[in-house]
């Protein structure tokens, strides 16, 4: 049976709770409420409807190929915005999630039981949504006026992606932890430089 499935960085829990906090004063002010219902998160893969029967064969395969990955620190920095519908809060150094990217979307690509019209671009704008969907164009004016004039920076280290299965909110299924190993290619390369 196919399930609706995205693959991302979540938020630490302390982040989490700020982000909530922002959610929510968006909902009361602007009538904004589509943001409240997901968690805190950053996609590197937008949302795709995968048969659940073949997912085990999926998240090992994403467990390979993101365990060569190493940690790295996320800085979120102020906030940016889709014009007329999203406001989101910023990340500054988008470098990492731009290679987390490439990584999966080589790896997707591949796969084909993955349907390839949800792939996307290769490129991303990874984000920290906290307004959108819902968000009237004269309510974003309105809030975007604010919120493009605030400040926020706080940063944590991604350790992780995740599995993240809709049923009626999002949960994460599977984690994939960042270990930095070393790729065979690049162990190869190491010892022809030595």
């Amino acid at each position: 049976m196919n399930k609706l499935y995205c693959i991302a960085v979540l938020l630490p829990d302390s982040l989490e709770e700020l982000i909530l906090q922002l959610k929510t004063e968006i909902a009361g002010r602007f009538n904004s409420v589509a943001a409240l219902g997901p968690t805190g998160q950053i996609s590197v893969q937008g949302t795709f409807l995968y048969d659940d029967q073949n997912i085990d064969s999926l998240a090992d395969s994403l467990a390979r190929v993101l365990s060569f990955t190493r940690p790295f620190e996320v800085e979120l920095q102020d906030f940016g915005a889709f014009p007329s519908h999203t406001i989101f809060a910023a990340i500054r150094n988008f470098f990492p999630f731009q290679a987390l990217r490439d990584i999966l979307f080589r790896r997707l690509r591949a796969d084909r039981a993955f349907p390839q019209v949800a792939l996307g671009s290769r490129e991303i704008t990874p984000h920290v949504a906290v307004a959108y969907r819902d968000l009237a164009p004269e309510k974003f004016e309105a809030a975007w006026n604010e919120f493009s004039q605030r400040e926020l920076d706080v940063a944590f280290t991604a350790a992780s992606a995740h599995l993240m299965e809709h049923r009626g909110k999002w949960r994460a299924v599977r984690e994939f932890p960042f270990l930095g190993l070393a790729s065979p290619a690049r162990s190869q390369l190491e010892l022809f430089s030595a």
